[in-house]
């Protein structure tokens, strides 16, 4: 293993789970539920059997992006069964198991557990994707899912200001550190559509661009800012189902065929 990464135990992954992604921020505020949710969506728009993993245990976001309050998971034969959402969108998440706005106060090792516990006895099915929802930051969750689980890459969620992009930088370094593979960048309210289709850049700048040359990390895919994206996000309405024709569910779906262009070459190689 190269100089200065973290030795690990050998990763496991489900035989039934043909590719698990996480995403990732390093810092909050970027919109990273908001893309897990909608990468998932437009990956269920392709046909892709589709779950997502909600592992940020002390804030629970995914059920509400995917509207699924009020759903709940079920047991069959002592395992989970993840709730449909939008006709056939696994989730798996804590907020389905705490009362909405009910503060879960733990240490590390219990989030570690609890994240353990949930992805072990719940039976996923035969998925194309899983998608991860991790908490932001390079700290004990996203730490315990990469050195746990076999994960095919991990996607980095960020805007374009300066000071995110620190942060991003680190959340890379992290990923490289523990020998995982950054599938690339995904860069949230990236410019602004004005009357006329003029795009106006939200940040200035091209920092994005600067830490993934620096990093070498491509760059998936830019979002513009649209307001109504957030106001989807807090009705449980992934832009990608509910706003098909626009730039931003277009600009997913690009991203979702690229990621599976990218994984099928490298299976190819093997």
């Amino acid at each position: 293993m190269a100089e200065g990464r973290i030795q690990l135990k050998p990763p496991r992954k489900p035989e039934n789970i043909r590719h698990i992604v996480a995403v990732m921020s390093g810092k909050g505020g970027v919109g990273k539920t908001t893309v897990a949710v909608n990468l998932a969506a437009a990956f269920f728009r392709l046909g892709r059997r589709v779950s997502i993993f909600d592992a940020d245990i002390t804030g629970p976001n995914v059920v509400k992006a995917l509207g699924a309050e009020g759903g709940q998971l079920t047991v069959f034969n002592d395992k989970i069964v993840p709730y449909k959402a939008h006709g056939g969108i696994g989730v798996v998440s804590m907020a389905f198991l705490v009362g909405e706005g009910e503060p879960i106060i733990w240490r590390g090792p219990l989030k570690i557990k609890a994240i353990q516990q949930l992805f072990d006895q719940t039976d996923w099915g035969y998925l194309d994707w899983l998608i991860i929802d991790l908490p932001p930051g390079t700290s004990d969750e996203p730490l315990s899912i990469m050195q746990d689980l076999s994960l095919d890459g991990v996607i980095i969620v960020t805007t374009p200001q300066r000071l995110a992009l620190l942060d991003v930088e680190r959340a890379i370094n992290m990923v490289k550190r523990l020998d995982r593979r950054v599938l690339g960048i995904i860069e949230n309210m990236s410019y602004f559509i004005c009357p006329g289709d003029v795009k106006v850049q939200m940040f200035g700048g091209n920092w994005t661009d600067e830490v993934a040359m620096r990093t070498n990390v491509p760059v998936l895919g830019r979002l513009p800012f649209d307001p109504s994206a957030a106001w989807m996000t807090d009705e449980g309405k992934p832009f990608v189902l509910f706003k098909p024709e626009s730039e931003m569910s277009a600009e997913m779906m690009r991203i979702a065929e690229k990621l599976e262009n990218m994984l099928e070459e490298k299976e190819s190689q093997k």
